[in-house]
């Protein structure tokens, strides 16, 4: 009787552990996939998380860059083209003359700065700036050749 209490008992840990594994995986499958959707501005902004975001078999968090600016024009030139970044802007205001990039693959790009540097928002405002501030460069230095 001690034995079948035992089996009884390791039966329920393993399938409690199934639960956990699956639950796990959920989440695992939801942040790469940013299943998250919107956000919660009351939670308190996050260090880096040393997350890999991975686009394309390149791993963006591995890319060189120490400030987000950097970081991001090197992030960017791997997920959008370079007519892309001329034409295009993460988040544009209004009447700039210029379209909204990839809103999934801006997600990519918010995803690997917040890996890096944390989710502070003046990390990813200045990131986004850098990128913005570099299609323009493109833009005119392409204009003067």
């Amino acid at each position: 009787m001690l034995l079948s209490d035992c089996n009884t008992t390791f039966l329920k840990i393993d399938k409690t552990l199934q639960d956990v594994r699956k639950e796990l995986k959920r989440l695992r499958i939801m942040h790469q996939g940013h299943g998250s959707q919107g956000s919660n501005d009351s939670q308190q902004p996050q260090g880096p998380s040393n997350t890999e975001v991975v686009f394309k078999d390149t791993i963006l968090t591995s890319l060189p860059g120490s400030s987000p600016s950097t970081f991001a024009r090197n992030v960017g030139r791997q997920l959008f083209t370079e007519q892309e970044l001329k034409v295009g802007m993460l988040s544009p205001q209004k009447d700039r003359g210029r379209k909204t990039l990839s809103p999934e693959r801006s997600r990519i790009f918010k995803d690997a700065i917040s890996s890096k540097f944390g989710s502070n928002h003046k990390y990813y405002a200045e990131a986004k700036r850098s990128l913005n501030q570099y299609g323009i460069d493109l833009k005119s230095k392409k204009s003067l050749n």
